[in-house]
């Protein structure tokens, strides 16, 4: 079954990239929260987009499953946490927060 999630990277004028992860959906929050409180390369998307996907699967790096990245969802049946670069914002269960609340903000009143 698994524990399935995505964060979606958007970029103004790019296609999205996705990352996905098999087992460990319920993590991403904390671990794109993490990448995030970092504050490293904001305003870089390429550089923070390899934060993130660095911070998601840093316990996991040598692997054969549990992630996957790429131009599309991975599984269009579950949660998906949206990074927006452009706006510097993070969606979350309908919630919109820019990076610096995001990185405050108390992870256990989201439902994810």
């Amino acid at each position: 079954m698994g524990d399935r999630a995505n964060v979606k990277l958007i970029s103004k004028g790019e296609a999205p990239l996705f990352i996905y992860s098999h087992n460990h959906g319920s993590n991403l929050p904390i671990r794109v929260q993490r990448a995030l409180q970092k504050r490293w390369r904001w305003g870089d998307d390429l550089y923070l987009n390899r934060i993130i996907f660095s911070e998601i699967i840093k316990n996991e790096v040598d692997t054969e499953l549990g992630y996957g990245i790429g131009t599309f969802i991975g599984d269009k049946e579950n949660r998906v946490i949206t990074i927006d670069h452009d706006n510097k914002t993070v969606e979350i269960t309908g919630i919109i927060l820019t990076f610096e609340q995001f990185i405050d903000h108390d992870l256990s009143t989201i439902r994810f």
